[in-house]
């Protein structure tokens, strides 16, 4: 669920980001300094954590003779 929501705000600062590429470009035009946080990698990072989970609980499972 949490990568869910890390992937949206991922894609909206992406697009935001695409919308003010041309206004950035002219000259005299400053939009501040932005802090960016890194939503994609940390939606990359939840879902190789999701995959380790499932890997560990698919091993025990089968350890017990469930599968």
């Amino acid at each position: 669920m949490v990568s869910s929501v890390t992937i949206e705000l991922a894609r909206r600062e992406i697009t935001r980001e695409a919308a003010l590429a041309p206004v950035r470009s002219l000259p005299g035009i400053s939009l501040g300094d932005e802090r960016h946080f890194p939503w994609l990698a940390l939606t990359t990072i939840l879902g190789m954590g999701f995959l380790a989970g499932q890997l560990l609980v698919w091993k025990r499972l089968s350890g017990i003779g469930f599968i």
